[in-house]
């Protein structure tokens, strides 16, 4: 399956997305004889019918990919800036791919057909805008991007290189799922008045901590990224989901997952709200940043999206959905409803039987999801869920989280995705001004 590379990367700084002037294609001879390994039987693919990608990330997530590539995909390579943990990891899995620290020296290297990237959140979009660079297709795992401004550069450039680009909101091929957002949507029970959600508790502001010694092994520059250059300390590495420079926290985690949702349910693919402003003065922990203060989210159409439920008291991944005739509650892939018996005949768990879950956790990994992206590398067909309805999701992480810093209503604009006459929030649509070419 793999196909040539249609560019190649280019050595760059940290701090600015690959430029490819050029497109190289690869000679290719033909063979006097076919190995047996490149012919289908039986419960194998052939060598050409697989999909050959690579891994950005070697952490969790990675080691969760390695156990769920369905058959007809194949791990080749990966690539993680602690080149120790990578090869730790690939240990533990028996993993036979090669392994490199510099994702742009795997890009160089190596012949795929996709692009998994599964690194630090930060690191999501300028890593796949140099793999759809390299003419690969892509899977990014959520959130989708870090500021609005590059998962927008992403999506255009994944349209102009003909890239199939799946996000990793795995919602979209949850059955269940689609079958009660769609529903919702359409009108099955009655109009939509209103949704409820989590207020997700958004990053901490950056500290500033002491230098400390690099580990060996880790290459401290690329790990960072876009992002703005610090000193190496442990803390930073150790817990980067809390810190605003790396993520959004459990806002771009799980919320990424629910806003999708809603957006699903809202039918808002291609647009977001008008509107968002603080539901109470300050947070529920009463922090000072209000890092989970509750939201209000106004639509064009109408619908307000209330984002007000703490931890465990509403679903954590997903929204309740208030309509004329019902009241349903969707947590991942799991559902309440009053009317209780609302549907009567579930559809089934496409992972139910064939996924592998990791130690010390049960949990619903997404390996239908990961086999959609699979077949449309294959089709060429768009996948579940593409990258402009991923966008407009990474874009409420944003948004949320902006309105909680600002702590006042801002008005957007989803078409220009800008604030309206507020430059203080739109210059935090792009926090690392002059840090990156998008």
């Amino acid at each position: 399956m793999s196909r040539p590379m249609q560019a190649k990367t280019q050595k760059t700084t940290r701090r600015s997305f690959l430029k490819h002037t050029g497109v190289r294609v690869a000679t290719l001879s033909i063979p006097c004889f076919v190995p047996a390994t490149a012919l289908a039987v039986a419960g194998r693919p052939g060598a050409n019918d697989r999909v050959d990608v690579a891994l950005f990330g070697m952490g969790t997530r990675g080691m969760q990919w390695a156990d769920n590539i369905p058959e007809t995909g194949r791990i080749v390579a990966v690539a993680d800036p602690d080149l120790l943990k990578a090869h730790a990891n690939t240990k533990k899995k028996e993993g036979d791919w090669n392994v490199y620290s510099d994702y742009r020296k795997l890009l160089d290297n190596e012949r795929l057909d996709g692009v998994v990237c599964c690194n630090t959140d930060h690191s999501h979009a300028h890593t796949a805008v140099a793999a759809c660079h390299a003419g690969t297709d892509l899977y990014v795992e959520k959130p989708f991007c870090h500021t609005v401004a590059e998962g927008r550069a992403l999506v255009e450039l994944a349209k102009k290189q003909s890239c199939v680009l799946q996000a990793g909101t795995q919602s979209r091929s949850i059955p269940l799922n689609q079958l009660l957002l769609s529903a919702i949507r359409n009108g099955r029970y009655g109009k939509l008045r209103t949704v409820i959600g989590r207020a997700y508790r958004i990053a901490k502001p950056m500290p500033s901590l002491p230098a400390e010694p690099i580990p060996e092994g880790l290459d401290w520059d690329l790990w960072q990224g876009p992002a703005p250059a610090r000193p190496y300390n442990s803390a930073f590495r150790k817990s980067w989901l809390e810190y605003r420079d790396y993520s959004h926290w459990t806002n771009g985690g799980w919320g990424a997952h629910a806003y999708d949702m809603i957006q699903d349910a809202l039918g808002a693919d291609n647009t977001g709200p008008i509107e968002i402003a603080p539901m109470a003065s300050r947070s529920y922990w009463q922090e000072p940043a209000a890092l989970n203060t509750p939201l209000r989210l106004r639509y064009a159409s109408g619908i307000d999206v209330r984002l007000e439920r703490i931890r465990g008291t509403g679903p954590d991944v997903g929204a309740i959905f208030i309509c004329d005739d019902a009241k349903i509650e969707i947590n991942r892939h799991t559902y309440k409803s009053s009317p209780p018996d609302l549907l009567r005949d579930l559809p089934p768990d496409p992972d139910a039987q064939e996924e592998v879950t990791w130690e010390g956790r049960r949990g619903w990994i997404g390996r239908c999801h990961f086999r959609n992206w699979f077949e449309c590398i294959k089709t060429r067909k768009q996948p579940a869920a593409h990258g402009e309805l991923a966008q407009r999701a990474g874009t409420l992480c944003s948004l949320t989280t902006i309105t909680r810093l600002c702590d006042r209503r801002l008005r957007w604009n989803p078409e220009s995705e800008r604030f309206i006459d507020d430059e203080q929030a739109n210059a935090m649509l792009k926090p690392w001004r002059g840090e990156g070419d998008y």
